[in-house]
Formats: C-alpha cells, structure tokens, sequence
C-alpha cells in the first residue's frame, strides 16, 4: 500500500478539496452571485422610490413567449404591451413580462397604473414596490446561502483539520478492513467507494471516497494504519504518514 501513501502528506488545504470544498466553492459563488444581484435591484428600487412617475398605461396587445429552462423543461413567459404618455409628453410602447396570474386578470384595452422613470421612461414598475420586494426576496436568499456557506466551512474546514491533527498526534492503529462498499455518489455514472474498518473500540471508521480502482486490491482481513482524533480515524492513505 505504500505506493497509494500520498508523499509529502497532504496539506489542509487539499485535504479541504478531498473532503468536498469544491461545494464550499460553489456555495460561497452562488452567495456572491445573489448578493450582486441584489444590491443591483435594491439600487432600482432606490431609482424608482425617488425618481419614479405614475401613469396610467393602455394594455395594446398580450402575448405568451415559449422555451425552455435549464433542464429542458418547457417554460411559458408572459407579456403585456403597454402604451402610455409621460410626464413630458412622450409616447412610450414597451412590452413588460408580468406574473401568469396579472396577464389572465388583464384585457386588452384594460387601464392599469403603472410606475416609470423620468430618467428611464420605458423602465416600469406594474406592481407598486416590485423592485424593493425582489430586493427583500434576494437578502433573504443570499443569508439562507452564506449561512449554509458558513456551516459548510466550518464542518469541511473542521473535517480537514482533524485529520492533519490526527496524522500529527493521534494515536496510530493498525485494523483489519471489513470491506470496501459503494456510495450514493456517482461520478461519470460510475459509484465511488469507501473503505470500511472497524477500531480496537469497535467504532466504524471509513475512508474518503474514491474510485474502485483507488483500493488496489485490499480485501476484507487486510490490515491497514488508522490515525485517531476525538471520535474520528483516518486512513492513513487519506492523510498521509506523520
């Protein structure tokens, strides 16, 4: 097994990745992500709160745009004409996506208030308080996903410096293996797999995941070096040799 040994030992750092950071990445991306695009849409609702301008807008025509979201599923947008006359006499014609429920509820010919921007007159708010309410939906998500984000680093992060204390300090234990079993987690469609030992104590203990391929060929009553570290073991081809 000493060809499987990782040499030098891995740091924290790429313990953190084999361990999962790569979620940790993508959840502090998408954080990010919702956070621009919330200050963006609470700067509108700013814009529309001090230079805003009602009006009353003729519905001219609806219409209904198809295609397909993310996952190929078909997906309905739904759009209402509007022609209405500004504070300074200008005719503007825009068409505005609206909610499924608006567009059933509103006519052809009907009269609705609208709200516009005298520095922007074909930007429009249909709902009074569109923007400020998207920007209230956004800060919520965005603390929902840096809160996960938080609890993330903290258990990958705790996970990663565990098992380089345990290589450091913890006491060394040569276990037989129980047996090498697949995981839920699919790769390119193929399972990966943990090794499963059980300590002098008779606690369980399993490797990080890997490919089949990554146990060579241990079977079940073979013996391999485990670390310990509170209620933790670690592999030591995981973590490598103190």
């Amino acid at each position: 097994m000493g060809d499987l040994i990782p040499n030098p030992p891995p740091s924290v750092l790429r313990l953190f990745f084999k361990m999962g950071g790569t979620i940790v990445v993508f959840a502090g991306f998408l954080f990010a992500i919702f956070s621009l695009v919330g200050h963006f849409v609470l700067l509108d609702a700013e814009r529309f709160e001090t230079d805003g301008r009602n009006s009353n807008a003729m519905v001219t025509r609806k219409r209904i745009e198809e295609g397909r979201d993310s996952e190929g599923n078909r997906e309905l947008t739904y759009y209402l004409g509007l022609s209405y006359v500004t504070q300074r006499k200008e005719e503007i014609r825009v068409d505005r996506s609206v909610s499924r429920n608006k567009y059933r509820d509103t006519n052809v010919g009907d009269e609705i208030e609208i709200r516009y921007l005298a520095s922007a007159p074909r930007r429009t708010e249909i709902t009074p308080g569109e923007y400020r309410n998207g920007a209230r939906i956004l800060s919520l998500v965005s603390l929902a996903i840096g809160l996960v984000w938080l609890w993330l680093v903290w258990l990958i992060g705790g996970w990663a410096v565990a098992a380089v204390r345990a290589r450091r300090y913890g006491r060394a234990e040569n276990v037989q293996v129980h047996n090498v079993r697949a995981t839920s987690t699919k790769v390119n469609d193929r399972p990966r797999y943990r090794l499963i030992w059980y300590d002098s104590n008779g606690m369980m203990g399993q490797s990080l995941q890997r490919r089949k391929s990554g146990f060579r060929s241990l079977v079940k009553g073979d013996v391999i070096t485990i670390y310990h570290c509170l209620n933790y073991t670690w592999w030591a081809v995981d973590v490598g040799l103190r």
